[in-house]
Order: structure tokens, then C-alpha cells, then sequence
């Protein structure tokens, strides 16, 4: 008997870029809100992932979410976060991801 897989539903996709980008402090002060709203997406209903990403010459941070609606709340922490340092950040419209089997 042949298994077929359900397609899980949509993902969105947005990066937030950071310019200029982050020195350690910085980034370690960036990563800490990032890790505390993944940890807060825990409890909620849906999905949402953040990653800040560090390569010489630019910071993102990749959020990857079961809505297409970004998190305002994580928004105006980040924002908070990065305006002592003169950080100024755009984000990206968020992208439907290919749907992907689910796993069996």
C-alpha cells in the first residue's frame, strides 16, 4: 500500500538585514531577544523560529513562521535593542516557503 503525505501547511519566510552589523556585544544583545521570543513562541499557538546570523560585513536575522504576520512585539524588543548602538534594521515582506511533505 502506497503512503501519501499530507502537505503541511504554508511557512513564511521574512530576514531582517542590520546595518551597520552587529559587533559581539551587540549581537550577543540582539541573539538574547531573539532566543527569548522563541522561547515565548513555545507557549503560543502556530510556529515561529528566529536565527540571528553573523558573517563579516552584515548581520540578519531569519524568522520562519506558520503566519504571515510578523511578531510587533519582537519588532519594538529589537528595535529597543538596537537603538543604543545606532542599528538601524529593514525587514524583508514575508515569503510563502514550498510546502514540503509532512514526515511520516
Amino acid at each position: 500500500m502506497m503512503r501519501v503525505n499530507k502537505p503541511t501547511k504554508t511557512m513564511w519566510a521574512c530576514v531582517y538585514q542590520i546595518t551597520p552589523p552587529l559587533n559581539n556585544d551587540a549581537a550577543s544583545e540582539a541573539g538574547r531577544v531573539v532566543d527569548q521570543e522563541n522561547e515565548a513562541a513555545r507557549g503560543e499557538e502556530g510556529s515561529w523560529v528566529g536565527r540571528l546570523i553573523v558573517e563579516p560585513g552584515i548581520t540578519r536575522i531569519l524568522v520562519v513562521s506558520s503566519s504571515p504576520e510578523i511578531r510587533g512585539e519582537f519588532n519594538r524588543k529589537l528595535e529597543a535593542a538596537l537603538e543604543p548602538l545606532r542599528a538601524v534594521f529593514s525587514v524583508t515582506l514575508p515569503l510563502a516557503l514550498p510546502e514540503q511533505p509532512a514526515s511520516p
